[in-house]
């Protein structure tokens, strides 16, 4: 008996010290983010105290990069002239974003400083008079300004970086990338047609067009064509009796959304001469995914390599 007792006892002791053993230790609070520090596409130092909970977009490429980011919850006002996705404006309709006007004439700060917002994210090639009232108000702002495709991705990456969604920003990258080495996969071994792309041709003598540096010229060549304004530099114009002399197989015509058409242009005396008219290779498209530099970007390019090359995307 005396040795049934031992045993026992020793067993609710063994299995006490398992128990023990095994019991989970008591969790640790997660810690509070500090401040995120920054540089942006204009090399200047922002800090953001913590994660944003409210953001204002100040362009619409930044807000299209928020919401493919899953952000949307966190927007909480947008730019006139921002209208995609369609759930933005189902949130504008329900009144849980606000408008806060555009850069000309110019930003409601009034009602930018009543949302209250955590950061805004804003673009431009020089830090605008805005830009200095916003953070004079205590609001950091930050400054988009991609140049090419890579660009475009570092500020989807700093974006995520900036709002606790580096995994999507991740994830957004590489779908973005897949599907653009794809479509140049396809041109890879087609004849280079002479594109001419203008991004506004409503004045005949003053064309507006786009030279290196750019990303629709970048999209161009990865589309399969050669930009015959690649000679110059940036956003830039082009006067139309070098138009004909370039005499381009394909002419693009950005801003159909603005009501221009490509028939109005192609009815122009000088037009009628060039071979891209002569062959009906005029098209005048939405531009929104190729001059706006986010996550649509690989729609433009897209769109831009079944205009040059439609053979290959017929499907």
């Amino acid at each position: 008996m005396r040795s049934l007792a031992f045993i026992s006892f020793s067993l609710v002791v063994a299995l006490t010290l398992m128990t023990a053993c095994t019991t989970t230790p008591a969790s640790t609070p997660t810690p509070t983010p500090g401040p995120i520090t920054i540089t942006d596409d204009l090399n200047r130092t922002v800090t953001v105290a913590e994660i944003p909970q409210r953001i204002v977009s100040l362009s619409p490429s930044n807000t299209e990069i928020l919401f493919a980011l899953d952000l949307g919850d966190k927007v909480v006002g947008v730019t006139d002239f921002c209208d995609y996705p369609e759930e933005l404006l189902a949130k504008i309709d329900a009144g849980e974003i606000q408008r806060v006007g555009t850069t000309f004439p110019g930003f409601n700060l009034e009602t930018i400083v009543d949302l209250e917002p955590d950061v805004a994210f804003a673009i431009g090639a020089t830090v605008p008079e805005y830009v200095t009232d916003l953070e004079g108000l205590g609001i950091p702002v930050i400054i988009l300004q991609p140049e090419d495709i890579d660009g475009i991705f570092s500020d989807i990456e700093l974006v995520g970086e900036v709002t606790g969604k580096e995994a999507e920003a991740e994830t957004l990258i590489a779908d973005l990338a897949e599907l653009i080495d794809e479509i140049v996969a396809k041109v890879a071994d087609a004849p280079l047609p002479r594109v001419f792309y203008g991004t506004d041709v409503s004045n005949p003598n003053t064309l507006y067009t786009v030279g290196s540096g750019t990303f629709i010229d970048a999209l161009i060549t990865l589309a399969g064509g050669e930009n015959i304004t690649g000679g110059l530099e940036g956003w830039t114009t082009y006067n139309l009796e070098d138009l004909v002399y370039s005499n381009p197989n394909i002419v693009v015509i950005g801003g159909a959304n603005w009501g221009v058409s490509a028939e109005e242009v192609a009815s122009r005396l000088v037009w009628q001469d060039l071979d891209a008219v002569k062959n009906g290779k005029i098209f005048a498209i939405d531009d929104t995914p190729l001059v706006r530099p986010g996550p649509r970007i690989a729609d433009g390019l897209e769109l831009l390599a079944g205009l040059i090359h439609p053979e290959l995307f017929k499907d």
